[in-house]
């Protein structure tokens, strides 16, 4: 769960820590913060373009902002508590690096979206997928995607052969919205410290 709430923060704090608003509450575009988690709810109205105006996307939906699963250890206030206060640490040590100087919003908003910074972070090896302070769960993890790779890639190609019979594992998403096949319904487990 420590692990969950870590890219939580880290994901709230990016704008502060990228030297664009001084609070993450400043940011004029989504955010989640830990106040939010149980309560918000987000309202998209469907837009003018790209959909049919009589067609089978709704014309409102509404998202209501949910914590993760926890462990029956966490309570959503505990939750909200530890994830409050690593994105405070978070934006405590962007306030050291920048010197209190921020953008702001009404530059970010004023922005081109053709603006890129001007110079590059070097590449980063490996490329991490799985985030995890606690070496046996990153390993683990590792392991559990690796296996699902190998298994997805064996089914799929039988599926591409003309074996559609095959069940694609849990966490194929794209094959089971967009073509008939069977996907195994994912395990039923909480997210654990």
């Amino acid at each position: 769960m420590r692990d969950a709430l870590d890219q939580m923060a880290y994901t709230a704090a990016n704008p502060v820590s990228a030297g664009l608003v001084n609070s993450p509450d400043k940011w004029p575009g989504f955010i989640t913060l830990p106040e939010d988690l149980g309560k918000r709810v987000i309202t998209a109205k469907r837009p003018d373009f790209f959909f049919r105006p009589n067609g089978p996307m709704p014309e409102e939906v509404s998202l209501l902002i949910e914590p993760p699963p926890c462990s029956d250890e966490w309570t959503t206030e505990k939750l909200i508590e530890v994830f409050g206060d690593k994105l405070d640490a978070r934006v405590a040590a962007a306030h050291e690096k920048h010197h209190g100087q921020f953008r702001g919003a009404g530059k970010v908003v004023a922005a081109s979206p053709n603006d890129r910074p001007r110079t590059s972070e070097p590449r980063r090896r490996p490329s991490m997928r799985i985030a995890a302070h606690d070496a046996a769960h990153r390993r683990q993890a590792v392991a559990e995607l690796r296996e699902f790779q190998r298994a997805y890639h064996e089914v799929l190609c039988a599926w591409k052969a003309g074996d559609t019979h095959l069940v694609f594992p849990a966490g194929t998403w794209w094959m089971q919205h967009h073509s008939p096949a069977r996907v195994q319904k994912p395990p039923n487990r909480m997210l654990l410290n």
